[in-house]
């Protein structure tokens, strides 16, 4: 059960930041790995609306601290930063 959601997570994301901005071809090899972060993808405002999108549809809230995270940086950990506030 978990597997299943963890990956419906990762889709989501995935959603939403080509929504926002197109994943570049060239990262979507290793999509789950890609850095949105340190690769410039989303600008600060692009991420202020990520953050939102992100709040809304998991009926979670992202505080600086989950921002600060290594894992918030990828696709695979944002999503298990993700199922963690879900679990609670």
């Amino acid at each position: 059960m978990i597997n299943k959601n963890i990956i419906n997570i990762k889709n989501k994301i995935i959603f939403i930041i080509n929504k926002i901005r197109t994943i570049p071809r060239n990262k979507k090899e290793n999509l789950y790995k890609f850095n949105f972060i340190e690769s410039s993808h989303l600008d600060s405002m692009e991420l202020l609306k990520f953050n939102i999108i992100l709040e809304k549809k998991f009926k979670i809230k992202i505080v600086d601290f989950d921002t600060s995270k290594k894992k918030y940086q990828t696709i695979n950990g944002l999503a298990s930063v993700i199922l963690k506030k879900l679990n609670r």
